[in-house]
């Protein structure tokens, strides 16, 4: 049997060794990502034959990532002789998929999870919304600015967490704060701000006086993309939300070109808006299920 062990903090050199030589950049490839979710997710790995095997948990059933690293193929058939037809991996990329059907036929079915595609933005639009399609964000944040004065930026560091310490107002004032999902999010924040330093994390807190108003925490994802993990503006102010975006996109080191923002979840509203934010690209998420040898593939439920 394949032994897996808690992701841990001492693991992040050999897992990041792993995603930058044969990972794709995606959001599932990414330590600081698996480490903050670890308790929501129950995230494990464990490694075969110079693989990583990474996994999680939802609702006491075992999901899968594509395997990363020499003997992906190894890996994915020793799984389908430890859990036969329970084996179902998701978040796959379009090379992943890929991967599934070069090397094993019709053993697996997949669907597209759109609720689990990724909204990949160009960084530079970000930092000025110049342009026709940016007209409206260049309104929210010259309301905010006109309604609220100029805010202020300020670059996260391990010394100044303190500003978005408390700020737990900017998203629980519309939502059950005993939601399951809301609590996790709590839970993983927390963690990414105790680790904020080690993590290699990057982020901004806006500012309008004395009281943060907004803040965005990410990390690179590879050398050219970024990946924001969180998110959170004053609801209560108009156009915060746009002013967060731009100052996040702002801070960003030159050579990002890439702003990953995740996916939507399926939730109406906020796929809504992140199509308004008009993404370069999405990268979209296939869901995959073991449905035996010689059988046809049959779609998921």
């Amino acid at each position: 049997m394949l032994e897996f062990k808690k992701i841990e903090m001492t693991d992040r050199e050999l897992l990041e060794g792993y995603f930058k030589k044969f990972g794709f950049a995606v959001s599932d490839n990414c330590f600081g990502g698996l480490y903050i979710w670890q308790t929501a997710f129950e995230s494990e790995f464990a490694i075969f034959e110079n693989t990583v095997i990474l996994r999680g948990s939802d609702g006491g059933r075992h999901f899968y990532q594509c395997p990363i690293g020499e003997n992906a193929a190894a890996a994915v058939r020793r799984l389908v002789e430890e859990e036969g037809e329970k084996l179902r991996f998701c978040g796959l990329c379009p090379d992943e998929k890929k991967f599934f059907e070069q090397n094993f036929g019709d053993e697996f079915s997949f669907v597209n999870n759109r609720d689990n595609s990724e909204y990949v933005y160009e960084r530079e639009p970000l930092c000025t919304f110049v342009g026709k399609k940016y007209q409206q964000k260049r309104n929210h944040v010259n309301k905010f600015t006109r309604l609220y004065g100029e805010p202020e930026a300020v670059v996260l560091c391990a010394d100044n967490l303190s500003l978005i310490s408390g700020t737990e107002h900017l998203w629980l004032s519309e939502h059950d704060s005993t939601d399951i999902r809301i609590i996790h999010e709590n839970s993983a924040l927390k963690k990414a701000l105790d680790s904020f330093e080690k993590l290699g994390l990057l982020g901004v807190a806006v500012r309008v006086g004395e009281k943060t108003v907004g803040f965005g925490i990410g990390e690179r994802l590879s050398d050219d993309t970024v990946i924001e993990h969180f998110e959170k503006a004053d609801r209560d102010m108009d156009g915060c939300y746009a002013v967060v975006i731009r100052e996040f996109a702002k801070i960003l080191p030159q050579s990002i070109k890439y702003i990953n923002r995740e996916e939507d979840m399926g939730l109406e509203g906020l796929r809504k808006s992140k199509l308004s934010l008009k993404p370069a690209f999405m990268e979209e998420k296939y869901d995959g299920i073991y449905v035996g040898q010689g059988t046809d593939n049959i779609p998921l439920d």
